[in-house]
């Protein structure tokens, strides 16, 4: 809701483009605001879609554990498997999670693991 009040709603079509877990709130955002289309990188359209290494964190709890320190460290395990190949990408996303705090990594991966993704 609070994303949401920020677009401004002029009368424009309305084109959202959302990476991961933005992609799932772009989709949030369309059930409140009319958007013409959502382009979605790396993300997915509905929790059917959910990776199956997710699937198995949730259920056990694992998400807890992760912190930006261990996110970062371990990029190079699960890099590959989230669409950062190469070192350059992988720093990029190292760089962008050492800037958030703990508090919103912890947010973002319960929300994604418990939150109103769609169920198409």
């Amino acid at each position: 809701m609070r994303l949401s009040k920020r677009i401004n709603k002029n009368g424009n079509e309305i084109v959202s483009v959302g990476h991961s877990f933005g992609g799932i709130i772009a989709q949030e955002i369309a059930q409140i605001v009319p958007i013409k289309k959502i382009i979605l990188l790396s993300s997915i359209k509905s929790r059917v879609e959910l990776p199956l290494h997710f699937r198995v964190i949730k259920p056990l709890l694992i998400h807890k554990i992760f912190s930006k320190k261990l996110t970062v460290k371990t990029i190079i395990y699960w890099g590959k498997n989230h669409g950062y190949e190469t070192a350059e990408e992988q720093s990029l996303v190292s760089d962008m999670v050492s800037k958030y705090s703990n508090n919103y990594l912890q947010w973002h991966l319960n929300n994604y693991l418990f939150g109103e993704i769609p169920h198409q």
